[in-house]
């Protein structure tokens, strides 16, 4: 039953994560979109929100994957 808890724990802990990820990922795309619509005749900027947006997109994928671990360790 203890162990039940502390994977609920670890769990809760990695939603609230996941959730500032996604967010903080959000946020990121967003920033280089606003970027890059006020600088459209700026190479940098179309580097800028690139860049912004992979950022965003390895945040995603890192906790996305962390997730997948911990469930898979909560099933055996």
């Amino acid at each position: 039953m203890g162990k039940k808890k502390e994977f609920e724990h670890k769990r809760q802990i990695v939603n609230l994560q996941l959730l500032f990820g996604s967010v903080s990922a959000i946020l990121l795309v967003l920033i280089g979109l606003f970027i890059y619509g006020h600088e459209q005749d700026r190479p940098w900027a179309v580097a800028g929100m690139i860049s912004f947006f992979i950022v965003g997109l390895v945040v995603v994928s890192s906790f996305n994957s962390i997730m997948e671990g911990i469930e898979a360790e909560i099933e055996h």
